[in-house]
């Protein structure tokens, strides 16, 4: 992977990071017409900090990398 591929992707999960995410929805939204329906979907995990202060960092690891396998393969 090139460097720009590299600083938008999270080494812990995989998944796209903030800033792939505001460049994929800028160009979305200057691509999509203004009269077609528009979503975008936020996923909070509730308590996610009181979980890693329970269960520890490589729990919590485990867990980010659960949740991300479960919305790549939805």
């Amino acid at each position: 992977m090139d460097s720009h591929t590299l600083e938008r992707i999270d080494a812990l999960t995989g998944c796209d990071n903030l800033l792939a995410f505001l460049e994929k929805l800028s160009v979305d939204l200057k691509e999509t017409p203004t009269e077609q329906p528009f979503s975008l979907v936020l996923i909070d995990l509730n308590k996610f900090a009181e979980f890693t202060q329970k269960n520890g960092q490589e729990q919590c690891d485990r867990g980010l990398r659960w949740v991300s396998i479960v919305l790549r393969d939805t």
